[in-house]
């Protein structure tokens, strides 16, 4: 809902923040605006989590993939021309965070990607995230490539993907 483009700004913002401070990694305080998350609401699936009314979470959908990934970057994705989903924002509140909020975050953006008939799951991040990497990982992620931001002090950014479940086709005798 566009009514949420403040609360979703807000927890953008606030991940911002505690990424800079406790990891040391400036880049979204860098790149996300709110007119950026305004767009997000215009041109994207947004989704949000709550606990009770509040929004605690959220992630953005593109069937598109990020302006800044070069055809070099897309070579990197089995199968780059078939049909995916990106993940182009995944932030939980900072006081909300490790109650598996991320994780029904991500199982949900898995679930509406299939219902787009995606095939795949895709997205990048920052390589020297090494926990945010592994959470990846041990729900099926693959790193798959990277890129290396020349413009941000050649920070390196790993491309993951994953392979959606086929649908089961069932019939009843």
């Amino acid at each position: 809902m566009a009514s949420d483009v403040d609360a979703v700004w807000e927890i953008i913002h606030k991940c911002s923040e505690w990424l800079a401070k406790e990891l040391k990694l400036d880049h979204w305080l860098k790149y996300y605006t709110r007119e950026m998350v305004e767009k997000k609401f215009e041109n994207q699936h947004v989704y949000v989590a709550k606990k009770g009314k509040t929004i605690v979470g959220t992630v953005t959908l593109d069937e598109n993939p990020v302006e800044y990934y070069t055809e070099d970057d897309m070579k990197n994705f089995k199968k780059r021309n078939a049909k995916a989903v990106y993940i182009t924002a995944l932030a939980v509140d900072p006081d909300h965070q490790g109650g598996g909020v991320a994780s029904q975050l991500l199982k949900a953006s898995e679930q509406a990607a299939m219902g787009m008939e995606a095939k795949y799951i895709r997205f990048d991040c920052r390589a020297d995230y090494k926990e945010l990497i592994e959470f990846y990982i041990h729900r099926g992620y693959m790193i798959v490539g990277k890129i290396i931001d020349t413009e941000d002090n050649n920070n390196v950014y790993y491309l993951m993907e994953k392979r959606l479940g086929e649908k089961l086709q069932t019939t009843l005798n």
